[in-house]
């Protein structure tokens, strides 16, 4: 369903945002994961702490935004452009949405509470060591449904 009549400008400008808010979306994430291996490989608890504090500030001020622009302007790609609501489309909300709940209502949040609690228990505490091995392991699935994501838009499946 088509609320305007086609305009290419405008098209290509919904892509234009999509792949761009994707990009630093999906890049920003890489980073963190690439500071993660470099901080647990160093034994970096300092680092941790830092990243800990990063993860909450940038996720409500750049990933989840980026995440809502990616959303919107794909809507706005399917319902403006030549697509029908496919099965990769479909997969790609989700992802979308997944992940995107995931940073803002785990990741943010358990970044910075595992900062504070790191701060004050030191990283010593058994209980903070678990914490963040399961913070970890939380960002690698989300980077990994990211991933896919990326895979769900090249291939197209179901296309």
């Amino acid at each position: 369903m088509q609320l305007l009549a086609f305009n290419t400008t405008l098209y290509k400008a919904s892509v234009f945002f999509h792949v761009f808010a994707a990009i630093v979306w999906v890049g920003g994430a890489f980073f963190f994961q690439v500071k993660i291996a470099q901080f647990k490989g160093a034994n970096d608890n300092e680092g941790f702490l830092q990243l800990g504090r990063d993860a909450e500030h940038f996720g409500q001020r750049l990933f989840m935004p980026m995440s809502v622009v990616v959303l919107f302007s794909g809507i706005a790609m399917v319902w403006y452009g030549p697509f029908a609501l496919e099965l990769w489309i479909v997969l790609a909300l989700l992802g979308i949405v997944a992940t995107a709940l995931t940073g803002a209502l785990y990741l943010g949040p358990r970044g910075g509470a595992l900062a504070a609690l790191a701060q004050e228990k030191g990283f010593d505490d058994p209980s903070i060591a678990a914490m963040r091995d399961r913070l970890i392991l939380v960002s690698r699935i989300d980077y990994a449904v990211l991933v896919l994501i990326v895979l769900d838009m090249v291939f197209k499946p179901g296309a």
